[in-house]
């Protein structure tokens, strides 16, 4: 079988008589797919269509349009004599009278091996017939066995463009009176859902709106965010997530991963297709925990302009293999729809513990394995990013798939002094000579990012209590001294000198060469010279014959003290 990615290729299919195709749509396009084969019965000398699932026990002749009853119960809708789970794909066809019929749900009441044998036979059946009869077995999920590709194609309905998302809420928002801009916000809330759930939800988010009393700007701009929140606790359900914005404006000191995304944002512009160029289709930041990896992602969706989606991995995986499958499908086919995407795996090696055995029925190697297989092939513009502290812990042939690798160590000097930049601003004016920075870094050497973050926020949360306690609030930040910040460093030992922990960073950190480092060189104030053989470069060892008071002389008073 070759899976057509196309809807409208079925009256291609139906005219070159082909006899039976499955059909894979969302519950909610049933509207839309019913209509559209009223529009085909037309070119086809005006075949009825009829209907029918698990929930009918006759045929119903589907006769108007979306938005109004579908089904007319006529005459012409014959009974069937027993339910979907007992009857016979042949049962189901009325031999004696053409039409299109349209099953729903089939895949889901029956086993693998007797949708094989169903199929099978009502293919070859229908082969030797001569009334014009179409067969259509609608579901949202299809997965068949290798004997049935040759017989059944497989269409997909597919979900609406960015131009047919807009088109329907113009449609929707004709009497609301929302402004272009609220507009523009509701399209890109929408896009990403099935044709019928954008019509329902629509619906629903506008009608508190449409009332003359109700129409008010700073109302109306809420429909967008009601349309959000329904897609972010649909997606949620599916292991699926859209992450908020960083609460920080920059990452401080990853020079290098800045310059890999700055790569990234202009090959995803039109220009690069001129040159036959691509965007990566994964990038993997690796290193030890708390060293800003997953802050990262997210401010790499702000630097290329991606839509940023969080997957938990674990929530992919359901009951049943077809289930976390479909999960996963899912997943995909979302993140394909709705454009330029980053598509977000934290802590990415523990999806792989076990992944080659039948831990959980078989499923992690198979989810595995469709993911290495989207990785490699996909076209659309979406990007995934992974963090991970244990590169070992990946199988090679995932590691291949990752066109950057960055690795995440230490701050350096500079990067140290750039991350205290960022925290302290949001909670405190401040006001440090050079003197004082030296020391406070001296001090917050080995620390990782997420450490100073937290130790400032306690600083933070300290001085605003003293403050209640003595009723000296300020609408001011108040100002922070290095003896506060000194202080607080005392109170807790950084992870890399943890004895329990320090093995474990040791061993990421010896693994470092085979990435490119996320920081860039430190040019900073506070930059350490180069060492080389001995912790001393030629420059150094030439100032080594010199008098002591000749190395000095050029540093500061200050310095020379410390």
């Amino acid at each position: 079988m070759t899976r057509l990615s196309n809807f409208d290729d079925w009256i291609n299919l139906a005219k070159q008589n082909t006899s039976m195709v499955a059909l894979q749509a969302a519950a909610c396009d049933r509207p839309y797919v019913l209509q559209q084969f009223l529009r085909w019965s037309e070119e086809l000398a005006g075949l009825p269509v009829y209907f029918t699932n698990s929930g009918y026990f006759r045929w119903q002749l589907v006769t108007i349009q979306v938005g109004a009853r579908c089904f007319a119960d006529t005459a012409r809708v014959v009974f069937m004599e027993s339910g979907l789970e007992n009857t016979d794909l042949l049962d189901l066809i009325l031999r004696d009278e053409p039409g299109i019929y349209i099953v729903e749900g089939l895949f889901q009441i029956l086993s693998p091996d007797d949708i094989k044998v169903h199929v099978a036979n009502a293919h070859f059946e229908q082969q030797q017939s001569q009334v014009r009869q179409h067969l259509v077995l609608l579901d949202e999920d299809i997965h068949l066995s290798l004997s049935l590709y040759p017989i059944l194609p497989v269409l997909e309905y597919p979900f609406p463009s960015k131009l047919e998302v807009q088109q329907q809420v113009n449609q929707a928002c004709q009497s609301a009176e929302l402004t272009l801009l609220d507009q523009r916000q509701i399209v890109q809330a929408c896009i990403g859902l099935p044709r019928g759930e954008i019509h329902l939800i629509l619906k629903r988010a506008i009608a508190p709106f449409q009332q003359a009393e109700a129409r008010c700007f700073a109302d109306t701009a809420m429909v967008a965010e009601i349309i959000l929140n329904y897609k972010q606790e649909k997606l949620r359900g599916r292991g699926i997530n859209l992450l908020p914005k960083a609460d920080v404006p920059f990452a401080a000191g990853l020079e290098g991963l800045d310059a890999t995304l700055d790569k990234i944002r202009f090959l995803l512009q039109p220009e690069a297709e001129q040159r036959n160029l691509r965007p990566p289709k994964a990038v993997l930041l690796w290193g030890i925990p708390g060293s800003g990896k997953s802050l990262a992602a997210k401010l790499a969706a702000q630097r290329i302009g991606a839509t940023l989606v969080a997957c938990d991995w674990n929530s992919l995986i359901g009951a049943t293999v077809r289930e976390s499958m479909g999960n996963l499908n899912e997943l995909i086919r979302y993140v394909s729809e709705i454009g330029t995407t980053i598509l977000f795996f934290d802590e990415f090696e523990k999806a792989f513990s076990g992944w080659r055995s039948d831990t959980e029925g078989g499923v992690l190697g198979k989810l595995a394995g469709r993911l290495l297989s989207w990785m490699q092939d996909h076209t659309e513009p979406v990007i995934m990013f992974a963090t991970i502290n244990h590169l070992e812990m990946l199988p090679a042939e995932m590691i291949r798939r990752f066109d950057y690798i960055h690795f995440f160590g230490l701050p350096q000097a500079g990067a140290l002094y750039q991350v205290f930049n960022v925290h302290l601003t949001k909670y405190f004016r401040y006001d440090f000579t050079e003197l004082q920075w030296r020391i406070l870094l001296r001090e917050y050497r080995g620390c990782t990012p997420d450490e100073v973050g937290k130790a400032i926020q306690r600083v933070a949360h300290q001085r605003y209590f003293e403050d209640m306690e003595r009723d000296q609030m300020s609408p001011e930040l108040p100002f922070v001294t290095v003896d506060e910040l000194i202080a607080e460093r005392q109170e807790f030992t950084p992870a890399a000198a943890q004895k329990d922990t320090s093995d474990q960073i040791a061993g990421i950190l010896n693994r470092a060469r085979y990435a490119k480092s996320a920081a860039g060189v430190d040019t900073s104030i506070f930059a350490t010279s180069p060492q080389t053989l001995f912790g001393m470069d030629s420059k150094s060892s030439a100032e080594l014959s010199a008098p002591a008071t000749d190395q000095f002389r050029s540093l500061p008073p200050e310095i020379e003290e410390i």
